[in-house]
């Protein structure tokens, strides 16, 4: 990395997640076993790649050594396997080894207001049979208007001059006609619901890519969880999608994933922006991670304290995710749900935007106030969008499922993003080799503005603008006003 040495020596325990920690395996001699992730060099020939695998098998528990993701373009590769504390040391030593760290458990990090309604069929506000396309007027100046849009997308096209009209009383979400057209966007998420008609009425192209620890069961297309179910219909759906013209990766993970998960996706997507040749027409999405802050030690100190050895995890992530927004790919992540319990993030990777280029999203209500539950200072999020969702449901193909959570908020974002880097107008403001994903973030905080009229100071957030005026005097779409005050 050009602003970090990675190549330090170091080994870690981590305990991650919101489910669980990685359990201790039986010992060997008295000494315990546990799961390791090895990542090698990306110098290695092949010849030495035979002899890594040789070495790193003589010193894991015998039968456990699993190859988990291999980057072809940097000849990097992930491998998981069982061993002694002394021999992921004697692995962590050898010149040929970038990093060993534990492997740790994640679960979908949810603030707890789901409302599970499978068996229901919910019916949002505007949506209507699937043959019907009058919900979206054509507006001048290459601008859609979805008259049907929730409010949560109104939100995002609510002009500046228009901060006394509410969000729901607009006459719709407005949208570059290019709606996210030849831009892909990768979701990394429990899956998604390929049988749901925000699923089958999105126009782009839609590929899968599995965690290689998936098992039969779950490698598959759908969601056993629900989590990426939503989160797809709020980027790409017909009726609640944001850039209802990409093209979507769902990048499954499953309903519970480990760290291996995480990062053989990051691995996996960066390999196929390469071979794709997506560089600068992409985004990320991914309201996945854990915390690793000791929010105790943290407060007290008044500075970041990590959790006891869980700096190199924290290492990992950085040099996985500044591998791909070198790739010009913006990477948005959730900022967390866990503000009853401490107000500021420790949640990684969401934390790394206070460092790098990613783009880390809190939650608002309909009034744009900061969520009870949104975590994150104004120092700690780069923008916030809105948190509640009437989105697509894991099961059958006309249900859906109310829902809130940072989770949310991040798909607009990644959604508005996707327009943006499909829209000509802006292609010479964000299309700069090396600098996409830095001139993204950017934007996204000058266009962002404060929202709430009322309530407490501290909640009041920017909030995520996606420089569409179809409504207001003089607006971009040529009408003298369509909102009448």
């Amino acid at each position: 990395m050009k602003f970090y040495n990675l190549f330090l020596s170091f080994a870690i325990r981590v305990a991650i997640g919101n489910a669980a920690t990685t359990p201790t395996l039986p010992a060997i001699d008295s000494e315990p076993v546990l799961t390791y992730l090895v990542y090698t060099t990306g110098t290695l020939e092949n010849s030495e790649r035979v002899a890594v695998d040789r070495f790193l098998d003589g010193l894991a528990v015998p039968a456990t050594m699993d190859l988990l993701a291999q980057d072809p373009y940097s000849t990097s590769t992930l491998y998981r396997l069982d061993a002694t504390k002394s021999n992921a040391d004697e692995i962590q030593a050898d010149g040929r080894i970038l990093m060993v760290l534990e492997n740790g458990v994640y679960a979908a990090d949810k603030p707890g207001l789901e409302q599970d309604q499978a068996d229901d069929d919910v019916t949002p506000v505007g949506r209507r049979a699937a043959a019907d396309d009058a919900r979206t007027v054509k507006a001048a100046n290459g601008i859609l208007v979805d008259t049907g849009a929730p409010t949560a997308n109104k939100m995002l096209s609510h002009p500046r001059d228009l901060g006394d009209v509410s969000p729901a009383d607009l006459p719709g979400y407005a949208y570059p006609e290019s709606a996210g057209k030849g831009i892909t966007v990768y979701l990394i998420d429990t899956g998604a619901n390929p049988k749901h008609e925000e699923w089958t009425g999105a126009p782009g192209a839609k590929r899968w890519i599995y965690s290689p620890d998936l098992d039969a069961y779950e490698r598959k297309q759908s969601d056993e969880d629900g989590h990426g179910a939503c989160i797809q219909s709020i980027i790409n759906g017909p009726r609640g999608g944001v850039a209802k013209g990409v093209d979507l990766v769902v990048v499954k993970l499953g309903a519970v994933y480990q760290v291996s998960d995480f990062l053989s996706a990051l691995i996996l997507v960066a390999a196929d922006i390469r071979e794709r040749n997506l560089q600068g027409k992409a985004v990320v999405s991914a309201s996945v991670g854990g915390p690793l802050l000791n929010s105790t030690a943290t407060e007290h100190t008044g500075k970041p304290v990590l959790k006891d050895n869980t700096e190199p995890t924290v290492i990992a992530y950085r040099y996985f995710i500044q591998e791909i927004l070198d790739l010009d790919v913006p990477v948005v992540f959730a900022s967390g749900n866990s503000r009853p319990t401490w107000d500021r993030i420790d949640n990684f990777p969401a934390w790394l935007s206070r460092e790098i280029d990613c783009i880390t999203v809190g939650a608002v209500d309909g009034a744009g106030r900061r969520t009870d539950y949104s975590q994150g200072t104004p120092e700690e999020v780069t923008v916030s969008a809105p948190g509640a969702a009437t989105c697509a449901n894991r099961r059958g193909s006309r249900r859906y499922q109310t829902t809130e959570g940072t989770s949310m908020a991040a798909p607009h974002v990644a959604g508005v993003i996707a327009t943006w880097l499909a829209d000509e107008r802006y292609r010479d403001r964000l299309q700069v080799p090396g600098k996409v994903a830095a001139n993204v973030k950017k934007m996204v905080q000058e266009m962002a503005y404060v929202r709430a009229k009322d309530g407490k100071p501290e909640d009041a957030y920017p909030v995520i603008w996606n420089r569409v005026d179809a409504f207001s005097c003089g607006n971009d779409a040529g009408a003298s006003c369509s909102i009448d005050r």
